[in-house]
């Protein structure tokens, strides 16, 4: 098809008629079915990859692995060696708690995956050979023409080529509370490039104006915000360099950063 994932990734700074030149697509008759078919193996599915799910056992076993649960282990034996019944039970309780609190929150993160799967669209409508049809959202390839409705989950990544009043939630992604407004024209002066992964992926790396993000594409959304913004990475590290950071939870749903201003730490 003469197309690299790189001509792909970069159709939000292309014109219509161009990405339609590229994929090999017709805005009217969309891709014929022969056609799409041949496209699937070569781009994969269009879905979010299974790794080798972990046993809840195994994350069991792994707790045990901690070396703070392991000195506590160690103190519970001595205690109960030396017949304080009291401080054995009360490390033991301890120790109980460390773990079950951590397999709670592996077991979460574990099934993560299985929860973004089921928020993906299970179909999407299609146009092949000039008619609409239905078909799993994993079928979709490279140069389909989807069709919208209101009510509709975005089954994959997509150039707009026709909007209507087009708006999106994009809370899951932005944490943004209003729909988005979408548009058909190009980004031109767009300064985000997608490029494919060393692996040849579709996660991609998102830059602008100095900030740098290599994962999903969907963090590019954040990079467009702050570069609209006027934020520069540069200057942001030199007035408020970072000095902490609280990891994601699954409990908290969120990272904080600490950094260091003339006024204190926030």
């Amino acid at each position: 098809m003469g197309k690299s994932r790189q001509s792909v990734l970069q159709c939000h700074q292309l014109e219509i008629a161009k990405v339609l030149e590229q994929l090999g697509s017709d805005a009217a008759r969309g891709l014929s079915d022969t056609e799409a078919r041949r496209r699937l193996p070569e781009f994969g599915a269009n879905e979010l990859l299974a790794e080798h799910r972990v046993s809840p056992w195994m994350i069991l076993l792994e707790q045990f692995k901690n070396s703070l649960v392991l000195i506590l282990l160690i103190a519970v034996t001595l205690s109960a060696f030396l017949g304080h019944t009291f401080e054995a039970s009360a490390i033991a309780i301890i120790v109980l708690f460390a773990v079950l609190l951590g397999f709670y929150q592996e077991y979460r993160a574990e099934r993560a995956i299985d929860a973004l799967r089921q928020m993906a669209a299970p179909n999407a409508t299609v146009v092949r050979d000039g008619n609409e049809t239905d078909i799993p959202g994993r079928d979709l390839v490279p140069g389909d023409i989807v069709v919208l409705n209101t009510g509709n989950k975005v089954p994959a990544d997509a150039r707009v080529i026709i909007a209507l009043n087009l708006r999106a939630d994009e809370a899951a992604l932005t944490g943004e509370s209003l729909p988005v407004e979408k548009q058909t024209a190009a980004l031109l002066n767009s300064d985000v490039h997608l490029l494919p992964n060393e692996t040849g992926g579709d996660s991609g790396i998102a830059s602008a104006h100095g900030w740098q993000i290599k994962g999903d594409p969907t963090e590019g959304a954040l990079v467009v915000a702050a570069a609209k913004a006027g934020l520069d990475k540069t200057e942001l590290d030199m007035r408020f360099p970072r000095v902490h950071e609280i990891p994601f939870t699954s409990e908290s749903k969120r990272m904080t950063t600490l950094h260091a201003t003339s006024g204190g730490i926030i």
